[in-house]
């Protein structure tokens, strides 16, 4: 089974400490939810004074990070980070940073396989990004398996446009030449070829666009399974989440299939395995032993539960887009004074329909840590149960399902009873 590797992009429009707390707090739990392996932001807007003296946001006890990678801004202006998180099993095997905060990249080891993860923050004056991506491929080093993601604060589609579209700028010729010359495809645009795609939304009316992009090498996008744009309450920008199955040269069997202890602590799971097993009962043919009936009944179980579960998170997903769509729509405030009425009933409302809807995730979510948390032995039980004492020899094996079976008393016997 090929490791996955999930990596996210963000522009964060600024960590500073007044906005960190609230901002941190969103985007540690889509992290956690989408188990991120490495998270890439953009526009920390840190300068090299506050990354010097000691003044980085605690992101590491947050993430349980091991890894930072901050490049600085200039002033107020620009700055880039790169962390990975707990749920991170690579090996960083080289990284680097502009100075400048535009760009930053890691070299990491998945299970013996190499890749190369870098992000951009191109500026946003055209004569400087058509600089930049003049210059940007020297910045990078060659690889075979590259992801390059991040704000390119360039709105481009890749294959072009048709004639009858507006012409592409100049900065966006530049970015898909060097783009193009080293390599690189929209992942986007290769993955939802019919899709358009928000990334970044701004103040004024219909000025949206998609300049938040990955692109990756031919090789990387062979093992790109999924990507997902990810709505951000904190940030006029969007979260890209990409997911790759990472292939190794060692081949081994799949393990048993497994579901979240959790899951049996919510009586619609719980019904859901008791139906299941009704009616595996019925599929039983006289041939097929009952290990083998026992193992295929989890397995299937095991699948039938994951995909209820995997519903459950996209339904829950597309309830928290749509209480923010409804929060957009509604705006900053009332457009007319005869509609201020209406428009704070409406406010009132959704106010409701959120808080209430939030009560009942958090009681949902609740009942599943609690699960998590109290199925785990404690240290002191552990301590008690597991207490030192020599190991023991098998001298003698009984025949397998046979009460009054022979014994086995020397090791060619015992090892073919144990194979039985």
């Amino acid at each position: 089974m090929a490791p996955l590797l999930r990596v996210a992009t963000l522009n964060v429009r600024g960590l500073g400490a007044a906005s960190f707390r609230k901002k941190w707090r969103e985007i540690k739990g889509l992290v956690v939810r989408d188990r991120i392996h490495l998270l890439c932001l953009q526009e920390t807007k840190l300068s090299e004074n506050r990354l010097t003296d000691g003044e980085l946001p605690p992101v590491t006890a947050s993430l349980h990070a091991g890894f930072q990678l901050w490049a600085p801004a200039i002033v107020t202006a620009g700055g880039m980070a790169i962390l990975y998180t707990k749920d991170f099993k690579g090996e960083i095997l080289d990284f680097f940073a502009d100075t400048k905060g535009c760009w930053a990249w890691v070299y990491i080891d998945l299970a013996g396989e190499s890749v190369l993860i870098a992000t951009v923050y191109a500026p946003s004056q055209l004569r400087d990004k058509c600089q930049f991506w003049h210059a940007f491929s020297a910045h990078i080093p060659e690889a075979n398996r590259l992801i390059l993601i991040g704000d390119f604060n360039t709105v481009a589609d890749s294959p072009p446009r048709s004639d009858s579209r507006a012409p592409y700028l100049p900065d966006a010729h530049a970015m898909i030449d060097a783009l193009t010359d080293m390599g690189l495809q929209d992942a986007f645009r290769t993955f939802c070829p019919h899709e358009k795609g928000v990334t970044w939304v701004g103040s004024a009316l219909r000025k949206r666009s998609r300049i938040d992009m990955a692109w990756l090498s031919q090789a990387a996008m062979k093992c790109l399974l999924d990507f997902n744009i990810v709505p951000v309450v904190r940030s006029d920008h969007k979260m890209i989440a990409l997911v790759l199955a990472i292939p190794t040269q060692l081949h081994t069997r799949p393990p048993p299939s497994t579901v979240p202890g959790w899951i049996f602590s919510e009586e619609r799971y719980r019904n859901m395995a008791n139906q299941h097993l009704l009616y595996w009962t019925q599929l039983r043919h006289s041939d097929q032993s009952a290990l083998q009936w026992l193992t295929d009944g989890t397995a299937a179980l095991a699948r039938l539960l994951n995909q209820a579960v995997l519903t459950s998170k996209r339904a829950r997903r597309l309830t928290e887009e749509a209480f923010i769509r409804r929060a957009m729509e509604l705006g900053d405030g009332p457009l007319t004074e005869e509609g201020e009425e209406e428009w704070w009933m409406r406010w009132e409302a959704l106010q409701v329909e959120w808080e209430e809807w939030q009560i009942k995730d958090a009681e949902s979510w609740g009942l599943r840590n609690k699960a998590q948390v109290a199925g785990r032995m404690t240290k002191t039980f552990f301590r008690r149960l597991h207490s030192k004492r020599s190991a023991s020899a098998m001298v003698t094996l009984q025949a397998p399902f046979q009460q009054d079976g022979p014994l086995a008393d020397n090791t060619q016997d015992i090892l073919r009873f144990a194979h039985e």
